[in-house]
């Protein structure tokens, strides 16, 4: 009997947490967000409820799909690649990007490194983010930011292009992927800041799951969310049958205070590693000291 009232506690603890945050504005909402996922797949809807914040194509999900979970409590935010172009998108090639825009291509992931500097990938980026929110999304993913690492001479752009983004929508959310080197500056504009690759990665040559060791840009991130308010959001790899990794990253991620997530390279999944993503209170005060 004891257990049976305490799942009911908790059940409408969670539930209670869940209607507060709807009723919050997306921006206020996020800041108490104890789960994600990105998912880049059509549909499952349903799963994707189960968590206080999905990522997804923004193709991917009805009208009324993005409903039920708006309904849920679920914010639903859309990608949107600023560093680079990929030719798959409509915009590639109807006339709104210009070839003389690009800088070189990623073999990784068949797209083109984009030149910020250039006015009209800016304006075409601030028309999509409002495309995207007209069909009631939250706000955008700003993935590819981290294109300023391999072409500095288009930092300054970078960082007045997320910062546009903001002025032309001050309520949607913005989460940028990434990006370390600039996240000084737009600090001031986003909500949330993906930390991707926290404690595994992916090898495209070998086409295997990889293990990496950055504890020093991990601390100065926990650091860098302490200070600016900014929640950071670690996203990991695994192979879907890998539960061991999958446990390993989130409790990392959990360490230094970040919120987890773990999925398969291609994020055309939503893999079970029989995890429990519900964090612990004290998670948002961790960081650890050595």
């Amino acid at each position: 009997m004891r257990r049976i009232i305490l799942a009911i506690i908790i059940s409408l603890g969670l539930m209670s947490v869940r209607m507060a945050t709807a009723q919050d504005t997306p921006r206020e909402a996020i800041k108490t967000i104890s789960n994600y996922i990105v998912y880049y797949g059509h549909g499952r809807a349903d799963e994707l409820a189960k968590f206080d914040l999905a990522i997804v194509q923004p193709e991917t999900l009805t009208t009324d799909e993005l409903a039920e979970l708006h309904e849920q409590g679920t914010l639903v935010i859309a990608y949107l690649s600023i560093g680079e172009a990929e030719p798959y998108r409509a915009w590639f090639s109807d006339g709104r990007m210009e070839k003389a825009w690009l800088l070189g291509k990623n073999e990784d992931w068949d797209s083109y490194y984009v030149d910020t500097r250039q006015q009209g990938w800016q304006d075409l980026m601030v028309t999509l983010m409002g495309e995207y929110l007209e069909k009631g999304f939250d706000g955008v993913f700003l993935d590819t930011v981290d294109t300023v690492d391999l072409f500095p001479e288009t930092e300054t752009d970078m960082i007045a292009l997320i910062k546009g983004l903001r002025k032309a929508y001050p309520d949607a959310l913005l989460v940028q992927n990434r990006g370390f080197t600039v996240a000084e500056q737009t600090a001031d504009a986003i909500d949330a800041l993906m930390f991707e690759d926290l404690v595994t990665g992916y090898d495209f040559d070998t086409q295997t799951y990889t293990r990496i060791n950055d504890t020093e840009t991990a601390r100065q991130m926990a650091d860098f969310s302490q200070r600016t308010g900014v929640v950071i959001l670690a996203l990991d790899y695994a192979a879907p049958d890998d539960r061991t990794t999958a446990a390993e990253a989130v409790e990392a991620a959990r360490e230094y205070g970040f919120i987890p997530a773990v999925s398969v390279i291609a994020l055309d999944d939503i893999p079970d590693y029989g995890l429990d993503l519900a964090a612990p209170e004290s998670t948002a005060e961790a960081t650890p000291s050595s």
